[in-house]
């Protein structure tokens, strides 16, 4: 008559040594080499931490409606001329000084509740002989950032054009991104005003340099540029000169410092995903190790006692 098998389990056996023994030493070794190798894979093919991360984020602009117009005038000696809307510094220019009638339209074209457009005008009289050179102009925005660490600061679009040689023209669009440039990944909270001042500092005595304001402004931790997609040039019957500049504005990616407990998280993923495999191949070589008694020890199973 066949036999089948209604029950089973596993004999239990227990491993027993003095203190100062190999099969003790043999056990310490093993748990050092467990719980310290996922310590030296994870630090050794690709960093325990991170010590920088990005993430992307549509900031906030806006335009402060201040900025500063210079135009060369490509005929005679290619003088410029210039404008601007600060009071105290078209004084400083009278000389050579033109008045611009300025138009800025802001727009969400995402409809995310979020400017990421805007459209502004120029219109520039222009008096006697006049034939467009050269195009510098600049234009400042109050710049956030909220995702992380709060970032306020006044940044600058620096617009530069040069028109074509064979063309008469006195209208051009430019079309480009307001790019955010970092020297320094931002923190990963908090808040830094540090930068929301004024780009143009302007003291009654002295003619400010542009040039030296531009070094500065380019030398600061956070800054921002325009990256020129397109401009279009065209001439049309008018005493005047019109600059169109479309500034888009789309989701920047962002360096950042990560917070201590993302680094704890993240620390405990590489640690954790790296321990299970050490602990099985070492639970495996344990059991190899005092089946085969590797090590010397008393045995103490369910139906007898043996000395190994």
């Amino acid at each position: 008559m066949p036999l089948y098998e209604v029950y089973s389990h596993p004999e239990r056996c227990r491993y027993k040594a003095r203190i100062f023994s190999s099969s003790i030493l043999f056990l310490i070794v093993v748990a050092v080499l467990t719980f310290l190798s996922p310590i030296l894979v994870a630090y050794f093919t690709g960093g325990f931490w991170w010590k920088e991360l990005n993430y992307s984020e549509q900031p906030r602009i806006t335009y402060t409606n201040k900025y500063i117009l210079s135009i060369q005038n490509a005929m005679g000696n290619g003088a410029r001329s210039f404008s601007s809307s600060y009071i105290s510094l078209n004084a400083a220019f009278s000389s050579i000084l033109l008045y611009a009638n300025q138009k800025s339209v802001a727009n969400d074209t995402d409809s995310d509740g979020i400017i990421d457009q805007y459209k502004i005008d120029f219109i520039v009289p222009l008096a006697g002989a006049y034939k467009i050179g050269n195009i510098d102009a600049w234009l400042f925005f109050d710049y956030e950032l909220r995702g992380r660490q709060s970032v306020v600061m006044e940044t600058l679009a620096l617009i530069s054009l040069v028109p074509p040689k064979s063309v008469y023209s006195n209208n051009v669009t430019v079309y480009g991104q307001l790019v955010f440039e970092q020297r320094k990944p931002i923190q990963s909270s908090g808040v830094d005003s540090s930068l929301n001042t004024s780009i143009l500092t302007y003291d009654n005595g002295a003619v400010p340099v542009l040039n030296t304001i531009l070094d500065n402004y380019f030398t600061r931790n956070y800054y921002t540029t325009f990256q020129q997609q397109y401009a279009s040039w065209s001439c049309n019957i008018s005493n005047s000169f019109t600059l169109s500049v479309v500034i888009n504005v789309k989701q920047q990616s962002i360096r950042f410092i990560p917070g201590f407990w993302q680094e704890f998280k993240w620390g405990w993923i590489q640690y954790l995903a790296v321990l299970l495999p050490f602990i099985f191949l070492f639970s495996r070589l344990t059991e190899f190790v005092f089946k085969n008694q590797l090590v010397k020890t008393i045995i103490y199973s369910t139906h007898h006692r043996q000395r190994a």
